[in-house]
Formats: C-alpha cells, structure tokens, sequence
C-alpha cells in the first residue's frame, strides 16, 4: 500500500502545485509547514483542495490546534477528507510533534453493517457520538500517528451509510492518506474497532499484510454467522437479527460472504484480541465465539475475552479492564503508547 517514501505536508503542496490543482501559497510560520483546510479553518491557514478524488487523496486537512494551546503539547491534532468513492470522507489526524517515523494506529467506530442510503451526516450511533470531544484526540501518545476515519454518510463525510463493504473501503482509504502523508513505519499498524468497527478491523487485517495486531470490542462478525446464531437461539431482541433473517432469507449467505469477516478468517495473519459482553444486546455473543473458535483451528494468533454482565461496547464498569486489555494486547505487539502518560495516570491505568 505504501508505494516509496511517506511526503511531508510540504511536498504535498508541491505535488498538488504540479498536477495543477487549485492552490493558494499562504505560508504558516506558526506551524513551519503548510496547512490544508476546509470551511472552518482559521485565518492563517493555507488551503490546497485536490479534485481529481483518487482513492485515500487527501483533498484537506486542518490543524485544529497549535503545540501549547491544549492538554498535550507534544501532539499536533488534524481534522482532515479525504477521497473515497467519490466522496469527501472526515477524520481526525494526530501526529508527534517531534520529527520521525511512527506506527500508525486506526482507531473505527460503530454504525450499520448495512446500508442505509437515506441516512447522511449521522453524528450518533447508539446514543454513542461517532467522533468524541476534541480532548480525546489530545490524549493520544507522543509515539504513534492516530487516524480515526467517519466513512461515508457519518459526520461531515459526503455521501451516505454505505455498510460493512463500503466503510472498510473507506476505512482502508484514510490509511492511504495517512500513509501519503505522514512519516509512518512500513509494515507497522495497529487497527482497533468497536462494533461494526470492530468486524471493519478485522475484515483489514484479512486484506493487508502490514497489519500487526487487531483489537476488535462488540464485533460484528458477518451477517450469515448472525443469522445462524440467530435462529438457533430463536433470537428476536438483537438490534438487527430482523433484517438479518430477511436478507439470507433474500439474498444466500453467499451474498454476504464478502462483507463477513467471519468467512474471511484465512487470511488474517496479525495477533486479534476479541472483547466481547455477554450481555450485548446489538451483537450475539456467541457469533463472536463462534469467530474465535474458527481462528483457533486454523491456528492463528487469537485471544477471546468475556465479560459476563458486559453490554455493547463495554462501557461502565467493563471500560477500565477492557481498555488495559487492549493497551496491554497493542503493546504486546509492538505499539508504544496509545495512550499519554497523563490519560494513563488519570485513569489508574
């Protein structure tokens, strides 16, 4: 996927410069680079908007504060689009201050496995905001390069929910642009995802290489492994066990074989750590088993956590051991941080 060596912010304005693009020289010496933006940066911002809306092309990018103006002066803190499909996808971006060459780590939020084209700029799924307050960006570490991407139809992304296929090629899209670029270590990612997240994490880990350990929280793991749980538990209360029966019913399992990471599990090579309640009520945990035991024979890195009285996401009481659970899973793995010192201490991690 990386093809050479990462540019700088600065080579990427030369590059837009030569294909012709539309760029404007506002030079920032506050930030001693160029800055992209979009309708809400600030004034001393320069701006660089690419048109020709390749896969994982940054078409802006935003510093939304200055080292010494947040929590964590030792991050810069991005909101960036990117191309996918077609469309202008949001996410957030944060990069060490100190120059050098970091792993990467994708953090995927939750939303629907299926598509939902009369859904658009959606901010919340499950009571959950799909990008949280400005301050969890500061708490990130000093020692990695973050990207946590929206997909299409989610937050001010373009377009509409588009399910499991669409938000992992939108997933893989904003790893693209991280890689063009930030200084990124080749072969050095580390994916965690929540929910439909979660399953996007696991379907890019059977999709690239470069990929060295996966955390998947309340996974949902396909469609055709739902619907079988589903009926043999006569299930009627999980949020889309309806919709599941209809569509094997309609379409074969085989229709979704694609968008499962269930039927996908060959091909994943990276270490996963499968975080699951036994109380979700929008995935069936034994789905999530069902996944683990399937890794387990054919011999891959898995480990399966569950939390007896966990819900989806594991929020409350589960949060703390589910988040060290994590943390210790990525560090085992290679992945310093993810987190500030500050934010471990706070929490007593």
């Amino acid at each position: 996927m990386i093809e050479g060596r990462s540019r700088s912010v600065k080579e990427q304005v030369a590059l837009c410069q030569t294909d012709g693009q539309d760029c404007y020289s506002n030079y920032d010496h506050s930030y001693a680079g160029w800055l992209f933006s979009v309708d809400e940066c600030g004034p001393r911002a320069g701006h660089c908007f690419a048109r020709c809306g390749a896969h994982g092309e940054i078409a802006s990018l935003t510093l939304m504060h200055e080292s010494g103006e947040f929590a964590n002066p030792k991050i810069r803190v991005f909101k960036m689009f990117y191309w996918s499909a077609g469309k202008k996808v949001e996410a957030w971006l944060t990069e060490p201050m100190r120059p050098g060459h970091y792993p990467l780590l994708v953090v995927l939020h939750g939303g629907w496995p299926w598509d939902m084209r009369h859904l658009h700029r959606v901010t919340t799924v499950i009571g959950v905001n799909v990008f949280p307050s400005f301050s969890y960006y500061e708490d990130f570490s000093s020692k990695i390069v973050t990207i946590t991407p929206a997909y299409r139809g989610y937050g001010k992304s373009q377009g509409s929910v588009q399910g499991m296929f669409g938000d992992t090629l939108d997933a893989d899209n904003a790893m693209k642009a991280a890689f063009s670029l930030h200084h990124v270590k080749p072969n050095d990612t580390y994916v965690w995802g929540v929910s439909m997240g979660g399953g996007i994490a696991l379907m890019l880990a059977s999709e690239q290489k470069g990929i060295r350990a996966v955390v998947a929280d309340s996974p949902f793991v396909g469609w055709d492994i739902t619907a079988y749980w589903a009926r043999r538990l006569k299930e009627t209360s999980t949020f889309n066990s309806g919709e599941v029966l209809y569509a094997t019913y309609a379409y074969g399992s085989a229709h979704f074989a694609v968008r499962s990471p269930y039927d996908h599990t060959s091909t994943i090579h990276a270490p996963v750590l499968l975080l699951q309640g036994e109380k979700d009520h929008h995935v069936i945990w034994e789905t999530v088993e069902s996944l683990y035991q399937r890794m387990k024979k054919e011999g891959k890195g898995v480990s399966l956590v569950l939390y007896k009285t966990g819900h989806h996401g594991l929020e409350n009481k589960h949060w703390y051991a589910s988040t060290y659970a994590w943390i210790q899973w990525m560090n085992r793995y290679g992945l310093p941080g993810p987190y500030s010192a500050g934010f471990m201490n706070s929490v007593g991690l």
